[in-house]
């Protein structure tokens, strides 16, 4: 039953293996999701945890892909991206403050500092004060 689920999940037809594994014995479903993970298929790891039942043997398959996800989103610069991923993850809220201020986001990551309560190192608020104050000064010419 392995080798199936090795040569049906091969990321081209998700849905179909996900369906595949919900008619497998549970021993086999746990492979099918830590092969997911393994392979650093992060959402697919997440979304079968999920459709499985197997949220418990797998607690952090969520998190796992948000916080991938997250890095991903800083590094292409995309705030949208980083603040919807760690809006109902707590666990992120620090990492994604320190990233919207690192790429720039100064005023927003202070927001969203201040609305989830992350207290920031005096280094990072100065930084990101001065960042603001910067932008507002180019913004006036």
């Amino acid at each position: 039953r392995r080798e199936v689920v090795e040569a049906v999940d091969d990321g081209s037809r998700d849905d179909v293996a996900e369906k595949l594994a919900a008619n497998l014995p549970r021993e086999t479903q746990l492979f099918f999701v830590e092969r997911r993970r393994a392979t650093s298929r992060l959402k697919a790891t997440a979304r079968a945890a999920a459709a499985l039942g197997l949220r418990e043997e797998f607690p952090d398959a969520d998190y796992e892909y948000r916080k991938a996800s997250l890095q991903s989103a800083l590094k292409h610069g995309s705030r949208q991206a980083a603040v919807g991923l760690c809006f109902d993850e707590p666990r992120l809220h620090e990492a994604c403050v320190l990233g919207l201020i690192g790429i720039g986001e100064a005023s927003l990551g202070l927001e969203l500092a201040g609305t989830w309560d992350i207290q920031l190192p005096a280094s990072d608020e100065a930084a990101a004060a001065v960042r603001i104050a910067e932008v507002a000064a180019a913004a006036e010419f």
